[in-house]
């Protein structure tokens, strides 16, 4: 299985938050506060693993980055993210916009929680970051 590397919010990046509030090339900052959101923080690299039940099948690597993507509020600071399945479940890494990497860590664990919660094929599976 190969890795799915995305960016969150329709693929675009650190320049993603321009899908939600209409602007291009705009510092996320700005995009964040155009929005509505006041949030200061830096990018914070928040390795996670999303483990699997053990006679779970392999879900496309695409469809554990589909998920995550689905599951993502653009106002709680995820920018970006890589991830690699294998049969035990999937790693990867979020990149999260967040005051502190407590912050980072607790946004990057509830995304992965709405993704197994919304997605048939990640029935049983668990997040630890």
């Amino acid at each position: 299985m190969t890795g799915m590397h995305t960016g969150m919010f329709a693929g675009k990046g650190m320049y993603g938050l321009a899908q939600a509030s209409r602007g291009k090339n705009v510092p996320a900052p700005t995009r964040l506060r155009a929005a509505g959101f006041h949030h200061c923080g830096c990018v914070h690299v928040v390795p996670f693993t999303m483990t699997s039940p053990h006679d779970a099948p392999v879900p496309a690597d695409v469809t554990v980055a589909t998920a995550l993507h689905t599951a993502t509020r653009f106002y709680e600071g995820p920018e970006h993210v890589r991830v690699h399945g294998s049969r035990a479940g999937a790693r990867g890494v979020m990149f999260v916009i967040a005051p502190n990497p407590d912050t980072a860590r607790d946004l990057c664990l509830a995304v992965c929680a709405r993704a197994i919660a919304g997605t048939p094929e990640l029935t049983g599976w668990f997040a630890h970051a």
